[in-house]
């Protein structure tokens, strides 16, 4: 394997980054860079790409910020009082800070030298998910560095709370608009009337049922598209790193035992063209943000988006090598190639931006979360206990789940129409 330590770090200072100090020098002449190398490459399959991208960008700003308000890099280990001032200058009252002497708040030329080096852009104060968020990355920072207690002090866990309680901002929406039933169909039958891209045109008569669709010819980047958004919303609301890490050979047909990534079973429904399954088809999961592949969860593609999908299954085995295992989402070149890798979940978010501004939604009002959303509002409107969508979707907190309920409860329930 290639080694991932540079020739000038040694194996104790490699391991610093996956397990404590000390613990770190007691095992150093015990394992090989290789070893270290290794270990590595498992701590960072463990953390979704997306959280180690957080991660990274919280610290370079971290670093922006400590350089302009103190004149040097962040300290390790980091103490309270950082934390503490870190919190005052990001979460204060936007309307003190009006009235009150300067300084108040994050000061004037630190707020200008973070604009200045293209760190800040925004608005002042920060929205407090975002300062707490910051300050998680920097604890899991000073965690790989050995300090395992760092910024998790009583004095700090009050600062950010009070700050929070008074904060005027409300939580913003991944997605203004949630996709319900309705929008995704509207942004589907706009897509599908767009008229075809000379090229682009597979002849793929799909032989659906549903109004508007029988016997619709659909370009291979429509195909693509349409499979994409449906089983997104049908198996609960898919994360968009999620959808790009689905795979042709995890699929199977339900009523069959759903083996786990690996195990040499998966992919039967795809790779021997057994054709449309009675009960469905499964898409076994993996590793995501709340799963391992060891929980063996899988998800269930039924109906309209089960058609669509092995109508996309299909027309890849006719279009590329590897038809039969790989990613089944992948990017399609302006001239209809078909690329081996998997979408990206920046390239998912530009596809519903896309489908939705061609059904006349502005783009900068929804967004691929807006999926997840839409499904659970859409269980809400339709009296699906939420124990039950909560088992579709994959949702492990009912608290981030129960919000979609209340909010449809409170707009349409008997007690918002006491007034007439």
């Amino acid at each position: 394997m290639t080694e991932l330590t540079s020739p000038s770090c040694s194996v104790a200072d490699a391991l610093i980054q996956i397990v404590p100090v000390d613990t770190a020098q007691r095992l150093a002449g015990h394992l090989t860079a290789v070893d270290v190398a290794t270990l590595r490459d498992l701590v960072r399959a463990a953390v979704p790409a997306n959280t180690v991208r957080a991660v990274a960008s919280d610290l370079a700003y971290l670093e922006a910020w400590s350089l302009a308000s103190t004149g040097a890099y962040l300290a390790w280990p980091p103490n309270d009082a950082a934390a503490l001032s870190f919190i005052a200058q990001h979460l204060f009252r936007a309307t003190e800070r009006a009235v009150r002497v300067e300084g108040y708040g994050m000061p004037a030329d630190v707020e200008a030298a973070l604009r200045a080096a293209g760190v800040l852009r925004g608005a002042l104060p920060h929205a407090p998910a975002t300062v707490a968020r910051r300050l998680s990355s920097w604890r899991r920072a000073a965690e790989a560095r050995g300090f395992e207690a760092a910024l998790t002090s009583a004095a700090v866990r009050r600062a950010l709370s009070a700050a929070t309680k008074a904060s005027t901002r409300q939580k913003g929406r991944h997605s203004q608009i949630a996709v319900t039933r309705k929008v995704l169909d509207t942004m589907l039958n706009a897509g599908l009337n767009a008229g075809l891209s000379p090229g682009l045109i597979h002849g793929l008569s799909l032989g659906l049922t549903n109004a508007g669709e029988e016997g619709s010819t659909l370009t291979l980047r429509q195909l693509r598209d349409r499979a994409l958004l449906l089983v997104a919303f049908a198996t609960g609301g898919r994360r968009r790193s999620e959808l790009g890490a689905l795979r042709i050979e995890h699929v199977f047909a339900l009523g069959a035992p759903a083996p786990l990534p690996g195990e040499g079973r998966i992919g039967q429904a795809a790779k021997s063209g057994v054709g449309p399954s009675g009960e469905g088809l499964g898409i076994a999961l993996g590793g995501t943000k709340s799963t391992t592949a060891q929980d063996g969860g899988f998800l269930v593609v039924t109906g309209r988006a089960q058609r669509h999908l092995e109508a996309w299954l299909s027309a890849l085995r006719t279009v590329t090598c590897d038809g039969d295992e790989g990613p089944i989402f992948r990017p399609i070149d302006r001239w209809g190639n078909v690329a081996p890798g998997a979408l990206s979940g920046e390239a998912v978010n530009r596809i519903v931006k896309r489908t939705a501004a061609t059904a006349g939604i502005d783009p900068g009002t929804v967004s691929a979360h807006g999926l997840r959303a839409g499904y659970l509002t859409e269980a809400s409107l339709r009296g699906v206990p939420i124990e039950a969508a909560m088992r579709h979707s994959l949702h492990r907190s009912v608290q981030s789940a129960v919000r979609y309920y209340r909010d449809q409860e409170r707009a349409s329930g008997k007690a918002a129409k006491l007034a007439g």
